[in-house]
């Protein structure tokens, strides 16, 4: 069991907050909810609060020892542009990584997606070239919207304060769509219907996964700043990823002989042996 720390979640309120909450409660750290709206009912200590404020953010993040940035929009909200979106998430994230650099908190992890790649999301580049198989973090990002473009501005920003601040520790874990239950069951019962979906890439993670690999990246320590991938080992797919690949890529896309059949095309042995994490849900079982 780690050290028991001190954690603002922002957007605690949302899917994955909620549920990271009550992991690091579970794990006996002491951590504080912060979101602009109010869960019910709240699952640990909550704060409302504006994130693009630092007047209301320095309060809270002076009681902390490490932070985990969720707190962004996910997606285009109603009556609001591309570049409302974008100008939002960069404002919100960069004032809470400034904020918790210069407040000097332990440890930041930053919540980013496998979109900044290009091939995941509703505007997927038709990219002819083929990144290296199985794709690790050092693929090139390649955002195709206003909301990848933010991550991949927040990432930049974070690698930035990283390298300003020596001894600062900032993880951002790219994630892929993150399912509850109700998702999971949706999802297996029409799976044999699922060929290829929208993202090209048929990549997952459930819900209680990705708050345990958050946890663990918390936890974690290290100096500067490090992206890494944090997806199922498995594919939502009747059709073995050789196939779903060679139709995207053609025959440049080549994987291992021995590539498990349904296995996932995105590498996660960089949180494996930095975190000692593991995705333990399957779909396919």
């Amino acid at each position: 069991m780690a050290t028991s720390l001190r954690i603002v979640v922002t957007g605690g309120s949302g899917k994955i907050g909620t549920r990271l909450l009550e992991v690091l409660i579970a794990r006996g750290h002491q951590p504080i909810g912060l979101d602009r709206d109010n869960p019910t009912p709240p699952v640990a200590p909550f704060v409302q609060a504006d994130l693009r404020e630092r007047a209301m953010l320095e309060p809270i993040l002076e009681q902390a020892d490490a932070i985990c940035h969720l707190g962004e929009y996910p997606q285009l909200q109603p009556d609001m542009r591309a570049d409302q979106l974008f100008a939002h998430n960069v404002t919100v994230g960069s004032r809470v990584l400034q904020t918790a650099a210069d407040l000097k908190l332990k440890r930041i992890v930053y919540v980013s997606t496998c979109q900044v790649y290009g091939l995941w999301g509703d505007h997927y580049a038709k990219i002819n070239t083929p990144p290296k198989l199985p794709m690790d973090e050092t693929a090139a990002r390649r955002p195709q919207d206003a909301y990848a473009l933010g991550k991949v501005a927040v990432e930049d920003y974070a690698c930035m304060l990283a390298e300003q601040n020596p001894g600062l520790s900032i993880a951002a874990i790219r994630l892929p769509w993150v399912m509850d239950d109700r998702e999971v069951a949706n999802a297996r019962a029409k799976l044999p219907e699922i060929l290829q979906m929208r993202d090209g890439m048929n990549t997952y993670l459930h819900l209680d996964d990705a708050a345990e690999v958050l946890a663990m990246a918390i936890e974690g320590d290290g100096k500067g700043f490090k992206a890494y991938h944090a997806v199922a080992d498995d594919i939502i797919s009747a059709r073995p990823t050789r196939e779903i690949l060679k139709d995207r890529f053609g025959e440049e896309a080549r994987l291992p002989p021995d590539f498990p059949d349904f296995g996932s095309p995105v590498t996660t042995e960089k949180a494996r042996q930095h975190f000692g994490w593991t995705p333990r849900f399957s779909i396919h079982r």
